[in-house]
């Protein structure tokens, strides 16, 4: 816009947003050099050897750590082409091993602390502009250092029986090692946030990818494809003498980093349990919170599955695709709302009947306190442990569905078109999440931490959408 938006241009200049109060307008400036090489080697066509390196210069650190030098190697061998194997049941296979190594810089201005000033912090009764100065509540941490990954890679592709089967398998290993992350601060500090680098963080992980043809006669044609996915993140270990580390959510529930775990494990506040680990109520009857927050879910999925079915018949294709998403815990506010207050069928009971919640009293005899279901509801699920509220999250889901057709040559011939085709589609048009209450219809695609790296947490989110849609494809 030619430098339009920008309230320097403006007669009465303002940074922040009137309504809001929050940042109108910003500026970050950062350098980034780069030095990149990349060589290729192939013998006879089945043997190929990729060579990269890499360096970068970020003007986001600081002099001594600014500069990262990362390589990458891969080799790949193609045994179908090196034995001239010819065989109507193995078609084609290549097998292929890699090393590669990526980086991570910083945003711009996370190494050191700053003031803030206000121009125009206030105006005192004569009518005289106040300015302010304040030491910002974000710590720069100058000894941050780029995080870097190091990944093992090992794959095999195969296809069979006349190129109707194929697979795709991978297993990889991943370590980063100084992973960039935000890390709250106790305000005792006079500090509330600051930027830090995590010890070492594992991830490892299957992917798999089948895909066939089971029918093909004549136009009609079949093909299906499966994808499966596992993965494991683990902590292992974090700098100096920290213990955890919070990467998303409130404090309870939120998102830690403790060695370890699982990176991302869920902590809340949990139920009171005693030595027999039965829950423990209040003498009210409802659930003892313990004394400290602990550990409540792992959001990491068991594994999830995508079926992609396509069935094609003289210019028509059926196209639909189904998920599958085994496990993972979320923590879902909705789900607690809406059972607290009786607004979900799961918990639109009569609110005066008498319920006796599972546990043993403080004396360890078995609870036998009733209370009204309204006040059980409200209590244990609307200000209770947040425990109460993490659910599994496996879920069926229809994630899109399409049809399409493709005009004939002849309707178009006397047309400047080459081809035409029309597809009709819908997406996320029905889901189920099968451990979470029947009538509370929650999406676990929906997420309440927003950009980052939270994962499992759910803070009254907006519904997810169904989505349809129609388009026309024209070429000349």
């Amino acid at each position: 816009m030619f430098g339009f938006i920008n309230h320097a241009n403006f007669v009465n200049h303002a940074a922040t947003n009137g309504f809001t109060g929050g940042q109108f307008q910003n500026m970050a400036e950062k350098v980034w050099q780069a030095v990149y090489a990349e060589t290729r080697l192939e013998y006879k066509r089945y043997l190929y050897l990729n060579l990269a390196a890499r360096n970068d210069w970020s003007s986001t650190l600081e002099k001594d750590n600014r500069s990262l030098f990362y390589p990458s190697v891969s080799l790949s061998f193609v045994p179908t082409d090196a034995f001239n194997i010819k065989s109507n049941v193995m078609n084609f296979l290549r097998t292929r091993v890699s090393y590669g190594t990526s980086a991570g810089f910083p945003s711009p201005y996370s190494t050191r602390s700053v003031l803030s000033q206000n121009a125009r912090g206030f105006v005192d009764r004569s009518g005289s502009v106040i300015a302010t100065n304040a030491i910002s509540s974000f710590l720069g941490n100058p000894n941050l250092m780029p995080e870097l990954s190091k990944e093992y890679e090992a794959g095999v592709e195969a296809q069979f029986l006349n190129r109707r089967v194929g697979l795709d398998l991978t297993y990889y290993y991943r370590n980063t090692e100084n992973l960039i992350t935000g890390a709250p601060l106790d305000n005792s500090t006079g500090y509330g946030f600051t930027y830090v680098n995590i010890g070492r963080l594992n991830n490892k992980g299957i992917e798999a990818t089948l895909n066939g043809t089971p029918i093909k006669a004549g136009s009609f044609q079949w093909n299906v494809t499966a994808v499966y996915t596992r993965y494991r993140s683990v902590v292992e270990e974090l700098s100096g003498s920290l213990k955890q580390i919070q990467v998303a959510g409130y404090g309870d529930p939120g998102n830690y980093a403790i060695e370890g775990q699982p990176f991302n494990v869920i902590q809340g506040s949990k139920v009171s349990r005693n030595a027999n680990g039965d829950l423990v109520v209040t003498d009210q009857g409802d659930w003892l919170p313990a004394d400290d927050i602990g550990i409540i879910g792992n959001p990491i999925p068991n594994y999830q599955l995508n079926f992609i079915n396509e069935l094609s018949w003289k210019g028509f294709t059926l196209t639909a695709q189904i998920d599958y998403r085994d496990g993972g815990d979320i923590f879902s506010t909705t789900a607690r709302s809406l059972l607290a207050r009786g607004i979900s069928k799961d918990t639109d009971v009569n609110r005066d009947m008498a319920i006796v919640l599972p546990g043993v009293k403080q004396d360890g005899t078995p609870n036998d306190i009733a209370q009204g279901a309204g006040s059980a509801y409200f209590n244990n699920f609307g200000f209770g442990p947040s425990e109460v509220s993490v659910y599994d999250g496996t879920t069926i889901r229809l994630r899109e569905i399409s049809l399409g057709y493709v005009l004939p040559k002849a309707l178009i011939a006397k047309t400047p078109f080459k081809n035409v085709s029309v597809r009709a589609l819908g997406q996320n048009l029905w889901f189920r999440a099968v451990n979470f209450p029947e009538y509370v219809n929650f999406d676990t695609d929906v997420v309440g931490t927003g950009v980052g790296n939270g994962f499992g947490l759910e803070f009254i989110t907006g519904p997810s959408a169904r989505k349809y849609g129609f388009t026309v494809t024209a070429t000349f």
